[in-house]
């Protein structure tokens, strides 16, 4: 493996190295949902879980962002758990109405 290029660092929190990025990568396909914890702006916090389509795979996702004060790990986690319940819902409305297809 020849490495990974050099990534932008935003903040002291973001991941960079081609080992966190991998543990992140697994994290989230475990979890089903990913959270960000200021990496990209101190003080910010999101999470975010993938919306799949059918056959086609996840193509959106639905996520929340918001200040790290109220964006805690465990509220993070309880969110993450909400968003996959709601990105669920909105697959299964979306491939009702057959959008997929078009």
């Amino acid at each position: 493996m020849g490495g990974l290029p050099s990534l932008k660092v935003y903040t002291d929190h973001t991941k960079t190295t081609d080992t966190e990025l991998r543990a992140e990568f697994a994290r989230i396909a475990e979890r089903g949902f990913a959270d960000c914890d200021q990496e990209i702006d101190v003080g910010i916090a999101s999470v975010a879980a993938p919306v799949s389509i059918g056959n086609i795979g996840a193509t959106f996702s639905v996520g929340a962002v918001g200040p790290i004060r109220r964006f805690g790990a465990e509220r993070r986690s309880e969110m993450g758990r909400q968003l996959i319940n709601l990105a669920d819902r909105i697959s299964g409305a979306i491939q009702l109405c057959n959008v997929a297809e078009v």
